[in-house]
């Protein structure tokens, strides 16, 4: 019985040491105390539309090389490795084995498909409406870059090439004078 007693007692007297701090607290921290739907994040109110539901969209090409020869090798040994896992284990013991200059035409066909890819967004793109492009370019941030024209695929083949054209570009000029 005493024991019931002295936990109602320490109860009020919690009670009313938290009726006490909740007086002398100033009205700031109240607030900033209570749970509040408004406090959740939300999505900007602008967009309509999610990320994945803008239809005709065109699909994103690999930008690795080492996969478009890895779909194209997956077609021709089918019937010589009729297991998945063993052609595709093959397959990569195959990319290993090649050389920088056997690996360069995948390398061209990746940037090439990435190219191909960067038109046809920039095409399907032109046809939406001012408010849906708007809504794209927030959903897909990373899409800027293939619809800004000048997009190279991301690969040390492509700085080479560029920085290439860029040094012929600048001994042509010196010849010029």
């Amino acid at each position: 019985m005493d024991e019931a007693e002295d936990v109602i007692s320490r109860t009020e007297k919690y009670q009313l040491s938290l009726e006490e701090n909740n007086r002398k607290m100033p009205e700031s921290r109240k607030q900033s105390q209570k749970p509040s739907k408004d406090r959740k994040r939300k999505r900007k109110s602008d967009i309509t539309l999610s990320p994945d539901e803008f239809p005709g969209e065109p699909k994103m090409p690999t930008q690795s090389a080492c996969v478009v020869f890895r779909e194209e090798q997956m077609i021709l040994l089918r019937e010589k490795v009729p297991s998945k896992k063993e052609r595709f284990l093959e397959i990569d013991k195959m990319w290993k084995d090649l050389s920088d200059a056997e690996k360069e035409p995948y390398k061209e066909k990746m940037q090439e498909n990435v190219m191909k890819y960067s038109m046809e967004l920039q095409e399907w793109f032109k046809t939406l409406t001012a408010a849906v492009q708007e809504d794209y370019l927030t959903c897909k941030p990373s899409k800027r870059e293939f619809l800004d024209g000048k997009t190279v695929a991301k690969s040390k083949v492509s700085r080479k090439m560029n920085f290439a054209l860029l040094s012929d570009s600048d001994s042509s000029s010196d010849d010029d004078d």
